[in-house]
């Protein structure tokens, strides 16, 4: 006898806040690049029933405008050295090659509050899913142009 179970329901689109309380970092399908998945928390109080639920959001480290977008929300900046920029923050042990083994994000954005919309998106299979369409951003007297369609 086989056991029931239902998929969890998709996020509802619209505009949440979240809270970051973490990474959970790995590489890429293609091994070329670092998928950072920040973990998202929802602390939404217009919708109690979605606190705590964990809202996904891919944070791949070639999706400079996703990242950018992402830490201005919580308020903080990208650091520039140069004509490059890094994440504030670290993560312990990041030297080994392999991102899984890593160890805490330790730095500006844990515990940072967000605003993010969630709109409708292709899932690539035909359908529809649910996903981060743009971030609200938070930095004081910001310059940067935000995209407004990050799916």
């Amino acid at each position: 006898m086989g056991i029931n179970v239902k998929p969890p329901k998709p996020m509802p689109i619209g505009v949440h806040e979240f809270r970051v309380d973490g990474f959970k970092p790995a590489k890429s399908k293609n091994s070329e690049s670092i998928n950072l998945n920040p973990v998202l928390k929802i602390v939404n109080p217009q919708n109690p029933e979605l606190i705590g639920k964990e809202l996904f959001f891919n944070m791949n480290t070639n999706f400079f405008t996703g990242i950018l977008d992402f830490c201005h929300s919580v308020g903080v900046p990208l650091v520039a050295d140069g004509d490059e920029f890094t994440i504030p923050g670290e993560f312990t042990g990041s030297d080994n090659p392999d991102p899984k083994k890593w160890g805490p994000y330790q730095g500006p954005l844990l515990g940072q509050n967000g605003t993010v919309e969630l709109g409708e998106a292709d899932n690539g299979k035909g359908g529809t899913t649910v996903k981060v369409k743009r971030f609200f951003c938070k930095v004081p007297n910001c310059a940067e142009k935000h995209s407004d369609s990050l799916n």
